[in-house]
């Protein structure tokens, strides 16, 4: 993942394989814009929490996403200011 540091957009909706762990190394793309995680099951609010530090994220679709409830997106809120 090193080597992508500057993807703007990533598409990961229906992967299955997609988790909290995996969103530890999204979470490093610093230069993302666009993240799209829809249909992603095993994502919880600890894997949200993850993607924090996105300070570029404009998009982030997690629709779907059954495992993620509304207080985990409380860590994003400053991804607003």
């Amino acid at each position: 993942i090193q080597h992508l540091q500057s993807l703007t957009q990533l598409n990961l909706g229906f992967v299955e394989g997609i988790d909290d762990e995996c969103l530890l190394y999204v979470g490093r793309l610093r230069s993302l814009r666009e993240l799209r995680l829809f249909n992603c099951s095993r994502i919880t609010d600890a894997g949200v929490a993850r993607l924090s530090g996105l300070k570029c994220l404009q998009v982030l679709d997690l629709e779907s996403c059954p495992r993620i409830s509304a207080e985990g997106f409380a860590p994003l809120a400053a991804l607003r200011e």
